[in-house]
């Protein structure tokens, strides 16, 4: 295996690491997490907004599912895009089987997290949460072909 393959191997590996200590929150701690990153992201905007605290609180609360559909869509995208370089490098296939090897394994591993995430406190299996993180990974994948495609098409124009 080359050195590209392992970086990305490991890169992918790390990803899936920060899934899993994420999965392993309880709910309450989860809830934590991410109901106070939608408040320092309305910080962020509250000499715009011209929000009070209250308001910032208030709106948290309301943010916390779209925060977590949007958290779970951007790590899977970043798995997909790892996990297919890390196929890329190590496989000699074509873009259609490195493509199917890579989110076989994303998608297996978004079934597990939500499994893994049965037996901790408070926290549910949510198909949902499966149908989400695919789409993350299609998109990663197709995104990282995509730029391989174009700068293939580039290098043989010149």
């Amino acid at each position: 295996m080359n050195k590209k393959a392992v970086i990305f191997w490991l890169l992918t590996f790390m990803i899936m690491a920060v899934i899993f200590h994420f999965s392993s929150q309880t709910a309450v701690e989860s809830t934590v997490v991410s109901v106070g990153f939608s408040e320092r992201l309305l910080r962020a905007f509250l000499s715009i907004t011209k929000m009070t605290e209250e308001e910032i609180a208030v709106t948290a609360k309301m943010m916390d599912g779209m925060i977590r559909v949007v958290a779970h869509y951007s790590i899977f995208l970043l798995l997909g895009i790892t996990c297919y370089l890390a196929a890329y490098f190590t496989k000699r296939r074509t873009h259609i089987y490195k493509s199917l090897y890579s989110v076989g394994i994303c998608v297996a591993y978004a079934v597990f997290d939500e499994i893994h995430q049965f037996f901790v406190p408070g926290r549910t299996f949510q198909f949902s949460d499966i149908l989400t993180d695919t789409a993350g990974v299609i998109t990663g994948t197709a995104i990282v072909i995509g730029i391989i495609l174009l700068m293939r098409r580039k290098k043989a124009s010149v």
